[in-house]
Formats: C-alpha cells, structure tokens, sequence
C-alpha cells in the first residue's frame, strides 16, 4: 500500500468511527429525554389524582404549571397566594385554573384560567 493509500484508509476510518460515537451517543440521549418526559407524565398523572380527590375536575387534560418565582405572579391580586413549588393545572376549554400545593397536599385556589396566563412575562 502505498503512503497516499495509507492516509486516505485511516482518514476513512476515523471519520467512521467519529459517526459510530455520534450514533450511540445520539440514541442514549434520546433514550434519557424520554425517560424524563415519561417520569414527568407519571408526576402529572399522580398530581391530576391527587387534586381529583379534593376536586370534580374536568375531563380535559390539564396544563400542568410549576411556579419557580412567585414574584412573576405578583402583578395580579388573584394570586397573591402562591409560593414556590406550587403546581397551577390550566383547564382552557373549562377557563379554570386550580393552584395546588403538593406539600401540603391541599388545593389553595380555584381561579379564572386568564387570570394566570395574563401575568408578566
């Protein structure tokens, strides 16, 4: 083999093995992200039942909020309330806003849905 063969194997090959690393690290990615939103759907699913037993919610599925800075709700009177780590579940089609507080397991409010989606940005 001669010298210009030589180099353009070993260019060859290291470009595979480059795409084989990308590949597999690639699909662990994939694979944690859909672990994450599948451990995030179960939280949901165990915080809709949890407030389902305080509550008659609606049918709809809910969007489900969490509030990191209570100061971004500060503006609007009707959620003075909140703290943080309290969950907001968004019912659109029903316009019902449901302020719940897992630590206390205990539903704090039941507000307009817009009142919660007209705060600051």
């Amino acid at each position: 083999m001669t010298k210009t063969r030589r180099s353009v194997f070993s260019v060859i090959c290291v470009i595979l093995v480059f795409m084989c690393i990308s590949l597999i690290l690639g699909a662990r990615y994939r694979n944690s992200q859909s672990e994450k939103r599948n451990k995030i759907n179960e939280e949901n699913v165990t915080l809709i039942n949890s407030v389902n037993e305080q509550l008659d919610l609606p049918y709809t599925k809910p969007i489900v909020m969490t509030v990191y800075d209570p100061a971004d709700f500060n503006g609007n009177v009707m959620l003075n309330q909140l703290k943080k780590d309290d969950k907001i579940l968004l019912y659109l089609n029903s316009n019902e806003a449901v302020i719940f507080r897992p630590k206390e397991n205990k539903v704090i409010d039941i507000v307009s849905a817009r009142a919660v989606l007209n705060t600051k940005d």
